[in-house]
């Protein structure tokens, strides 16, 4: 009967005090909901992380000069001091690393990239070799990608992303058309499977050529050179991962009692390195979204 009694006396406090009642449940249900939202964002945000690192697979990895999760400026400026990776070092890996099953060599360059009256900025035009589409998962949605073939006679042939696709042939089979990138034709070969966005990039915004095509109108890659490379098994990648830093290192020429002037990343040490760094973003803004339902719980007091 105390029970019964004690929530009709609530109900009746409600009813009596309809505006104070209402901005109280709406203080609490902007506050779940906020922390619902921040929290939903953040994890779908990672699953999209990962499932873009699993493209790489358990048994490669990368080396590169400019690569990996930055936490501070002096970080930052120690890559930029850097030197460049050069391509020669792609021949002494196949040759020095028994446990290394594939190398592709991969650089970027951006592009305006033309069909008819339509045109983009900024398009990533990637360049590598044709063993890439081996080291990582690139999913085909139409056509093919590019052989050796390609790469050894310079054909100017493309692989685009689903944007470019959307972009140029929306309605319209896009294989064999041809695209005017930075001034040159180039007949598209196929197209990648849809990826979305990403902290606001499109992932789909791409188009990849042989490395033998982008050298020749690009020419020689700078800062943004990296080596895909895969081990023969998941069970020896930390041994052709050691392999590969000594022939780097005897490359460049680094002293035994100094660090690496390279990176040589995996796809678990990426997302291991972003989840200690979002760790900090996403207790803060749980915390920021949490002050709602303080507030909410003050008033349910009071």
């Amino acid at each position: 009967m105390i029970v019964v009694s004690l929530v009709r006396m609530a109900f009746q406090a409600l009813i009596a005090n309809k505006l104070r009642s209402g901005l109280t449940l709406l203080g609490v249900i902007i506050g779940v909901t906020s922390v619902m939202t921040i929290i939903s964002a953040l994890e779908g945000m990672m699953d999209a992380i990962a499932s873009d690192l699993e493209r790489l697979g358990p048994a490669t990895f990368i080396a590169t000069t400019l690569g990996g999760v930055v936490t501070s400026d002096e970080q930052w400026h120690e890559m930029l001091k850097r030197k460049a990776l050069d391509l020669e070092a792609v021949r002494d890996i196949e040759a020095g690393c028994n446990l290394c099953d594939k190398v592709s060599p991969r650089t970027n360059s951006w592009a305006r990239v033309k069909y008819g009256n339509k045109s983009l900025r900024g398009v990533r035009v990637a360049g590598s070799t044709s063993s890439l589409i081996e080291i990582v998962d690139i999913e085909v949605a139409q056509g093919r990608f590019h052989s050796a073939e390609d790469d050894a006679h310079r054909r100017q042939v493309v692989f685009i992303g689903d944007f470019i696709r959307e972009t140029f042939f929306e309605g319209i089979d896009p294989l064999n058309k041809e695209l005017n990138v930075s001034g040159k034709k180039y007949t598209v070969i196929g197209v990648g499977k849809k990826q979305g966005a990403i902290f606001g990039e499109n992932r789909d915004n791409y188009i990849m050529i042989p490395l033998s095509t982008h050298l020749k109108q690009f020419g020689q890659p700078r800062k943004n050179l990296a080596f895909f490379i895969k081990a023969l098994s998941v069970e020896q990648l930390k041994e052709a991962i050691d392999q590969v830093r000594v022939i780097l290192r005897s490359r460049r020429h680094v002293p035994f009692d100094k660090p690496d002037d390279f990176s040589i990343l995996t796809a678990d040490e990426l997302l291991s390195a972003l989840n200690n760094v979002t760790r900090i973003f996403r207790l803060g803004l749980v915390g920021i979204s949490s002050i709602s339902l303080v507030v909410g719980g003050i008033v349910v007091m009071n």
